[in-house]
């Protein structure tokens, strides 16, 4: 194994935690979107208080935080209805002319400080939710709504982005110094969190309780340094690909390591003995966290990652 780090390092990683910093966003989190969707449920009958749920995704997920995490959670709503409008409803015209008077604003490049300025002016004003269409209304809607709802329950100096596919939070007055929130609209069936890709391809069905089982059983079986391996890897992979995959693809990785290589009290020797295990073995053959029939590579949620994990072992 090449030296890209030695024992100070590995035992630094764990000396400044606090789970207590992270219980505190998601707190706050809930807080303000339950009443945001107070506010939005008089409007869309698809969205009450009792239908939605806020769930941790990614590092929030475990606790393994590291100061390069993000604070991912999926805004899970039960609503048939809402599901079916993302699958089936169609308005190919008037589709055409959202997409081209988008492209034609994309062109414009705003400025980056006049973007703000136009934020900052909506939470002022409070909420503006365009018509409720029941036959039309989807996650996309849902989306454009919810940063309404949500900018209002905000303070003035904290901005709330629409990006594809989630909105983006951030403010430090209202959630303290960290990067940003990461809320990303999904459907939830009770069992399945699930991901809209597009018409075509439909959803992307996220087991979190399989995920939950798995880890559980897994902390059991390796104890509490299965938890703390999570965070390492995440800071090592960080820093020699200057990337972080995927949080499934580490729990997935770690998860396959035998248990016996995570007993000891030298967490230095212990992440060597398994990035030589690794370094030894066909993790093609490794098996996903969240879908134990589905191999770590092939996982809509962790395949991506290959390349990623490739860089890392070239370099660790």
């Amino acid at each position: 194994m090449k030296k890209t780090f030695d024992r100070k390092y590995i035992e630094n990683i764990l000396k400044d935690e606090d789970t207590s910093f992270s219980e505190k966003i998601y707190f706050t989190l809930l807080n303000v979107v339950g009443l945001a969707v107070e506010d939005l449920s008089t409007k869309v009958p698809f969205i009450t208080i009792d239908n939605v749920i806020i769930q941790p995704v990614n590092e929030t997920f475990n606790g393994a935080m590291t100061p390069m995490s993000k604070y991912v959670y999926y805004f899970g709503v039960a609503s048939p209805q809402l599901e079916y409008n993302c699958l089936y409803y169609k308005d190919g015209w008037k589709k055409f002319k959202k997409r081209f008077a988008r492209a034609w604003q994309d062109s414009k490049r705003k400025s980056k400080r006049k973007l703000k300025k136009e934020l900052l002016k909506k939470q002022l004003q409070g909420p503006e939710y365009e018509e409720f269409e029941p036959e039309k209304y989807n996650l996309e809607s849902l989306k454009k709504d919810l940063q309404n709802a949500i900018a209002a329950q905000l303070s003035e100096t904290s901005l709330v982005y629409n990006l594809p596919n989630k909105l983006v939070i951030q403010g430090k007055d209202d959630f303290g110094s960290i990067s940003q929130i990461e809320l990303i609209p999904v459907i939830y069936d009770g069992t399945y969190f699930k991901y809209f890709i597009n018409r075509r391809k439909g959803f992307m069905n996220i087991n979190m309780d399989e995920r939950l089982i798995n880890f559980n059983i897994k902390y059991e079986l390796a104890g509490d340094n299965f938890l703390k391996m999570i965070k390492i890897f995440n800071n090592l992979f960080k820093n020699l690909t200057k990337e972080i995959p995927s949080q499934f693809f580490i729990e997935s990785l770690l998860y396959n390591v035998p248990d016996n290589l995570f007993v000891g009290n030298d967490l230095y020797q212990i992440t060597v003995n398994i990035i030589n295990y690794l370094q030894m073995t066909s993790v093609e053959d490794f098996v996903a966290i969240h879908d134990k029939k589905s191999k770590i590579f092939k996982s809509e949620l962790t395949k991506d990652s290959a390349i990623i994990y490739n860089k890392f072992i070239k370099n660790v």
